[in-house]
């Protein structure tokens, strides 16, 4: 999945503007955080961006076999997007999952790209419903 140059930029300086931005871009309206932001917790040093984020988001960037991977995948499969997501385009994401056999696609309107924070609840339940399939 291409990542923005600049954000690689930013999490390779361990620049705190990199979590800010995908804060921005993957919460729908940049909405407060109950309990704080989840990420703070996890990335909480300009050395764990440059480690652990730039890390992360330069594998993603480089990795490019995708297409051919999801093409080979033959059980059933589920994607789930956020209509309101900004760091995974929509219909890139809709495109791709065409690339998967016997797959099935659930857009959630008002959420971003963390889904399983802003729609937990909701989540779950689409979870459970096609696992009982």
């Amino acid at each position: 999945m291409p990542v923005h140059p600049d954000l690689i930029e930013l999490a390779k300086n361990g620049d705190s503007d990199a979590v800010k931005l995908m804060m921005k871009w993957g919460y729908e309206g940049s909405k407060k955080f109950i309990g704080g932001n989840p990420i703070e917790r996890i990335i909480q040093s300009p050395r764990d961006i440059s480690e652990i984020l730039a890390v992360d988001l330069i594998a993603c960037n480089n990795y490019s076999n995708g297409k051919e991977a999801a093409s080979s995948i033959n059980c059933p499969s589920m994607f789930i997007f956020g209509a309101l997501d900004k760091m995974v385009n929509i219909q890139v994401g809709k495109k791709f999952s065409n690339l998967v056999k016997n797959s099935s696609t659930h857009i959630f309107e008002g959420c971003g790209h963390m889904i399983m924070i802003e729609k937990a609840f909701e989540m779950r339940e689409k979870v459970l419903e096609f696992l009982k399939k």
